[in-house]
């Protein structure tokens, strides 16, 4: 599907999920297409929805700063902020959806 090639480029190469006010209207503004044929594209495609997409390159993102010990020099907040997150619930929330563990778990795990 085109549609969902063009919002994976778009997502990837201006970082859009970084925005922690990234909304489908953003995207749908920024492709030139409507709510409808995102969300369809997201579902069929991706099997996956717009809040649950731009998620998983936030924390895809994390992941990558905990690797490279960004979570040595600067606090929990500062790097899930970073990531597009506003609210540490709704990271914590999506880091166990997609991860299967809370981030203090992965950070145990990675550190041991």
């Amino acid at each position: 599907m085109i549609l969902y090639r063009r919002i994976i480029d778009y997502t990837e190469k201006n970082k859009f999920y970084l925005n922690s006010n990234a909304s489908i209207y953003d995207l749908t503004q920024s492709l030139n297409t409507n709510r409808t044929y995102i969300s369809a594209a997201l579902n069929q495609k991706g099997k996956t929805n717009f809040n649950d997409f731009i998620n998983s390159y936030r924390i895809n993102f994390v992941i990558q700063e905990f690797q490279q010990d960004i979570h040595k020099k600067y606090t929990l907040k500062v790097i899930y902020t970073s990531a597009g997150f506003v609210h540490q619930s709704q990271f914590n929330r999506a880091f166990k959806k997609i991860m299967g563990k809370s981030p203090r778990e992965y950070l145990k795990d990675i550190n041991s």
